[in-house]
């Protein structure tokens, strides 16, 4: 059971970092697993509107919650989430993933055991909090992203080979779609940070058995790699990979304005799907069209967590091919990359989407 809320002073208060506009929306979504992070996020961004709302009109603010039915408690979280933040006075809206006895069956490639992967897991959690998004009319989504998240992430994309675009890791924020902006407001706050402002104010949190489980890659990295890293290579491992992400994202307003500059060569640009004309590109260096590709796919909402530095040249050089039937270096009709992405090439014209067959639906995440 949750324990009632207890008063906030400014001194445990969480710094956020929200944008100019978040007062003035209707409605905030925010995430919330049950764990330290998100809970101290959806407390903090409470405590906030509390102090806002005696002087001015305040979003109205939603708590939600995605039941993967990793384990046999996983009811009973979503349950105490949903008790938890009552007391506060934050409304959860629930959804649950629906029972797929296979992975080929089940939403997001996912079994009743757990996900097949966390790019799946991340896809499937996504997707229905879009849907909940849209419903509610939400013009911001948080969630309760970390400083430790940051550095987990640039390292992870330093082994998986990423792209500079990749190195800047976790966006503060992003459009999720028309309209309505994905924020994480906590960046600059630490793990433990958030630990502490919970048991300042009392508040107990739920601490997942799966951030243990070495099967995920995010987990070896949090649990063996940076632990070891600190210990033997350099203390100051985590402010070193901020910094790298810091001149990675430096270089991405960069990139953004060489795009801008290019933009008449993009087509089509939506949710999951992107036409360029690639012809007009040709006289640039290859490197350059790469993060072109990039930066449009980010643009575009395409799955970025699986793809690494092959999977870009490889599309690039889709981009570079020839169409000439006879060339010994004549493209291939079609190319597949993680995400349950195709990209097409039909003439000069490049076609990247989700395979609409892979993608979930409303159907696929009922109503608590």
């Amino acid at each position: 059971m949750a324990k009632p809320p207890t008063s906030t002073t400014d001194e445990h208060a969480l710094r956020l970092e929200l944008p100019a506009r978040f007062w003035q929306s209707s409605v905030v979504l925010v995430a919330v697993s049950g764990g330290s992070d998100s809970l101290a996020l959806a407390l903090s961004l409470q405590h906030a509107r509390k102090r806002r709302a005696v002087l001015q009109p305040v979003p109205e603010l939603l708590a939600f919650h995605f039941d993967h039915r990793w384990h046999e408690d996983s009811a009973n979280l979503a349950s105490w989430v949903e008790q938890t933040l009552a007391a506060h006075g934050v409304p959860t809206i629930i959804r649950r993933r629906d029972d797929g006895k296979t992975s080929e069956s089940a939403p997001c490639g996912t079994s009743v055991d757990g996900p097949q992967s966390e790019g799946d897991a991340r896809r499937c959690r996504y997707a229905a909090m879009e849907l909940a998004a849209r419903a509610t009319g939400a013009s911001f989504v948080a969630t309760g992203h970390t400083r430790d998240d940051q550095v987990e992430t640039v390292l992870m994309r330093i082994a998986r080979g990423t792209g500079i675009s990749g190195l800047a890791g976790i966006p503060n924020q992003r459009e999720f779609y028309q309209d309505c902006w994905l924020i994480r407001p906590l960046l600059s706050e630490t793990r433990q940070r958030l630990r502490d402002y919970l048991h300042s104010i009392g508040q107990e949190f739920w601490d997942d058995p799966t951030n243990t489980d070495l099967r995920w890659t995010r987990n070896r990295v949090r649990c063996s790699v940076l632990p070891w890293l600190r210990q033997n290579f350099s203390t100051d491992i985590d402010q070193s990979l901020l910094r790298l992400s810091e001149l990675a994202s430096d270089h991405q307003k960069m990139l953004q304005y060489l795009a801008e500059t290019n933009r008449a060569a993009v087509l089509e640009l939506t949710n999951q799907s992107l036409v360029v004309d690639v012809r007009p590109w040709s006289a640039l260096p290859e490197n350059v069209v790469r993060s072109l590709l990039i930066y449009w796919w980010e643009r575009a909402n395409l799955p970025l967590q699986e793809m690494d530095f092959d999977h870009w040249c490889r599309l690039t050089r889709i981009a570079f091919r020839t169409s000439e039937a006879n060339s010994p270096d004549r493209w291939p009709s079609e190319f597949h990359f993680p995400g349950h992405v195709v990209a097409k090439r039909s003439g000069g014209i490049l076609r990247i989407s989700v395979d609409p067959m892979k993608t979930p639906n409303d159907s696929t995440f009922p109503a608590s």
